[in-house]
Parts: C-alpha cells; structure tokens; sequence
C-alpha cells in the first residue's frame, strides 16, 4: 500500500464534496443515453457480467463503488455472500445500504479512497466495477487493485472511452453531470491494466450508440433494424480490426491477475 499524494487527496475530497452534496444534473444525460441501455450491445455485456457473478456468489468480492453490485447481482437473482463495496460518499454508501438491508443481503460497505485501500495483499476472488475507474489517477489506483486481487483472481470492469465522436459530444453538451475529474480511458490506461491483468476487451458502442440516439429521438423502438445493423457491423470490426477499440464508446475489460 502507497501512500497519498496531495493531489491524489484534492481529487478524493472533490469527488466526495459532489457526491455527498448531490450536485451532479444527470437527468438530460440519461434522457438522451436510455436506449443505449437496452439494445444488443448492453445484452452482451449482460451475459459476460452474469457469467463472471454467477461464479463468485461464495468468493471474496470486491466492488470498487457501491452501486454497481445492484445490477451486477439482483437483475439475476444473485446473492452474493461475501461482497465488500467501497465508496469516499457517504451519500452513495447509506445508498447501497438501504438496498442491501432491504434485499436482507450481508453487503458490507466501507468508507475507503481506491487509491490507498485498506485490505491485505491477495484478498479479493473479484474485483469490479462500473464506470468508476475513470474517476481515479488511474495507474495508482490499478496497482492498488492488483495488489489486493489474488493470483489468477479476476477482474471486471465497465468504463467510457476517450475518443469516440458522439461521446465527446454528448459529454460537451452535459458538462453538469459529470465532475472535473473525470476523464474517460484512452489506449494508454489500457495499457497500463495489461501490466498487471491478462484483460479481454469486449468494445461496444461505435455505431449503435449514434444509432441508438437516433432512435430516442425519432420516438422509435429500442431495438430497431439500425440498431441492431449497427451493432452487428460494431462486432465485426472490433473482431477483426481490435485497434480501433479505443474509438469505441465503452469498454467491458474482463482479465485475471498476472501471477
């Protein structure tokens, strides 16, 4: 365990500040993102996530957040029976709390920086999360996640990549719902998860996610015949051309811990 820079301990305070205070305008954000949320990409990731929970039901699991685990676990019935989340709110871990106690399920929630984590080497079977790690100095905060995966534990993670047009778009035109620190993965934090993880990329969302759009905006189904063309031509290319992941809009990086 290292230990924290000035700078690391500003951005920590920050984030916690908007989050504990509610400050994020997130509302026109998920009107516009809603169907990119129910076409065939989001069911492929679907299937990569429960596949992975459904193996760590009864392992040391560790989400890296204290949100995720709702829809990681409870959209298929999943109990997990040793789960830790960790949060630097107190706002969003009171969240998962309630859900927790209401579900009857033993999650344990901690107050705890992802930089500067409070667990032994090698604790955690899995360790995951969705949309977070952006949040982070994100080399520190990778080694910390290494340092408490065990040998050939695996990780799951879930996060927005840099260069996509759409994105950077929409990411411009709703600057209130997202904090100062964040900054979506680009090729290099790739890289970085491959010194310490042997990661798979699943990319989704090139063409489907302006497609997806689209179709909110013209009132049309979720799952339409341009979604679904575009997802399809977004399969083929990141098969057979993987380098132009990072023009993606999301990543799902599923990888075991180098041993």
């Amino acid at each position: 365990m290292t230990s924290p820079t000035s700078h690391d301990a500003q951005r920590v305070s920050r984030e916690a500040e908007i989050y504990d205070n509610d400050e994020l305008e997130r509302d026109r954000l998920e009107a516009v993102m809603e169907y990119t949320q129910m076409g065939p990409a989001r069911r492929r990731r679907d299937e990569l996530i429960r596949a992975v929970h459904t193996r760590h039901t009864d392992t040391r699991v560790l989400e890296v957040g204290s949100q995720a685990w709702e829809a990681h676990y409870l959209k298929w019935n999943l109990k997990p029976t040793q789960l830790t989340c960790i949060n630097i709110s107190d706002r969003e871990l009171d969240k998962g709390r309630q859900v927790a106690q209401a579900k009857g399920l033993p999650v344990e929630f901690k107050l705890m920086d992802a930089h500067e984590l409070q667990f032994p080497d090698a604790t955690f079977d899995l360790v995951f999360g969705t949309a977070i790690l952006h949040h982070l100095e994100f080399e520190r905060a990778v080694k910390e996640i290494a340092r408490v995966t065990k040998p050939g534990g695996e990780i799951l993670f879930v996060e927005p990549l840099l260069l996509n047009p759409v994105a950077r778009l929409v990411r411009a035109l709703t600057p209130k719902a997202r904090t100062p620190d964040e900054k979506p993965l680009a090729r290099e934090e790739l890289d970085i998860l491959d010194r310490y993880f042997a990661p798979k990329h699943l990319y989704t969302d090139l063409f489907a996610f302006p497609a997806a759009v689209v179709s909110k905006a013209v009132r049309a189904r979720p799952s339409n015949w341009m979604v679904n063309a575009a997802d399809r031509f977004d399969a083929a290319i990141a098969s057979s051309m993987p380098s132009l992941g990072a023009y993606y809009r999301t990543v799902t990086v599923h990888g075991t811990r180098r041993v």
